[in-house]
């Protein structure tokens, strides 16, 4: 355990001056008269760019095990990547959500507005498509996934998956740094670490953290209500069906087998 709190404390060390320096491009931006939105995405991709710098230099001595050394490596068929896909994005409609009801529950008990509501998606919408793809779905996605299911999973997988995968989950909500974005990210980031830990290839959770920025960030707020409420249920739906039938697989090998799993490498931290 002690092994495993160190890396969670590295990972927050490095995460500081990455932050700290993305935040002076910003104000930088800013002095030179850079349209707001646009700037805020550039320095989150840098400072995400940092982070994963800063975290890899800092832990390459640690005990690692890599993706290419897992047991049960093996391809993702389409039907079982567009599966995972839909229980990450039905997930995230019913995170949202829930997010949504706890965030009302906070202000109605301290009597004004403690948390605001809809913050993420107000700035997503004032930022034109073009940017909101290219650094949002498409840079993002590549730089997160390499920091959170490739270099943090392989200096976590030596102290068992189950708990490999549920750090990656957790630390990846952490790490959005507000409430709004704290438990579907915890629960998508969950699921891209069991889909890595089931191929052994990074490159799946990068294409399905691509399409779920591309509902959440681009498509979802540029919708009418009513459209994202049939899209929305049509998600949680097709999201209950893939899980169901990821439980219930006969090769051993689905979401509650690999948090289960305790014994990739010596459990003993």
């Amino acid at each position: 355990m002690k092994i495993i709190l160190k890396q969670m404390v590295i990972l927050f060390i490095t995460m500081i001056p990455a932050m700290l320096i993305s935040m002076v491009m910003g104000i930088l931006c800013n002095l030179i008269n850079l349209p707001e939105e646009p700037a805020y995405m550039a320095s989150a991709n840098i400072y995400s760019i940092l982070w994963l710098i800063f975290y890899k230099c800092s832990t390459n001595h640690s005990r690692k095990i890599k993706l290419n050394e897992l047991v049960n490596t093996r391809k993702l068929r389409p039907i079982e990547w567009i599966r995972y896909c839909l229980i990450a994005l039905g997930g995230s409609v019913i995170f949202s959500l829930f997010t949504e009801w706890i965030i009302d529950v906070i202000n109605c008990l301290f009597g004004q507005q403690v948390i605001t509501s809809g913050s993420v998606g107000s700035l997503i919408e004032s930022i034109p498509s073009y940017w909101l793809i290219l650094c949002g779905v498409i840079i993002a996605p590549i730089i997160e996934e390499i920091l959170f299911r490739q270099i943090l999973l392989e200096n976590l997988l030596p102290y068992g998956t189950g708990k490999a995968v549920l750090l990656s989950g957790i630390l990846f909500g952490i790490m959005h740094l507000n409430l709004e974005q704290l438990l579907y990210s915890i629960f998508v980031g969950t699921i891209f670490s069991v889909v890595v830990v089931r191929t052994g290839k990074v490159k799946y959770a990068i294409y399905m953290h691509m399409l779920t920025s591309l509902f959440g960030g681009v498509i979802f707020p540029r919708l009418s209500i009513e459209g994202t409420a049939i899209i929305g249920i049509g998600l949680v739906v097709g999201g209950l069906v893939s899980a169901g039938i990821e439980i219930t697989k006969k090769d051993g090998v689905c979401i509650c087998s690999i948090l289960i799993n305790k014994t990739a490498g010596n459990d003993e931290g």
